[in-house]
């Protein structure tokens, strides 16, 4: 990706000024990511809660798949027992990172196959 402009929506309740820039994972045959959270964890006074401090807590992800010619590629849920494989094109959002209290939510833990 060329540009790493800043991203949101008024309409989508986000604003543009606390998004992060774009990133694009590239999947190699028998290529996995570990399980992980997308939430950012406080490092009591590091970067990490520096940036938490300044734009906030990472509330939600998107994934969008850019292509059909693979095998594999789902994006597993861990506690909540399932799993997401778009075709080209699609999209999955998930607005839970985090719970009402802005903790991280446990039930987020995800993997990519």
């Amino acid at each position: 990706m060329g540009s790493q402009e800043p991203y949101g929506s008024p309409d989508g309740g986000t604003c543009c000024e606390f998004g992060e820039p774009l990133s694009m994972l590239v999947y190699r045959p028998a290529d996995h990511y570990k399980a992980h959270f997308d939430f950012l964890t406080d490092d009591n006074g590091g970067p990490v809660s520096i940036d938490i401090a300044a734009q906030g807590q990472r509330v939600a992800t998107a994934l969008i798949r850019l292509n059909d010619e693979y095998q594999g590629g789902d994006t597993r849920f861990l506690r909540l027992d399932t799993a997401w494989n778009g075709r080209r094109g699609d999209a999955l959002s998930f607005f839970h990172n985090t719970l009402s209290d802005g903790g991280g939510d446990p039930l987020a833990v995800h993997a990519g196959d």
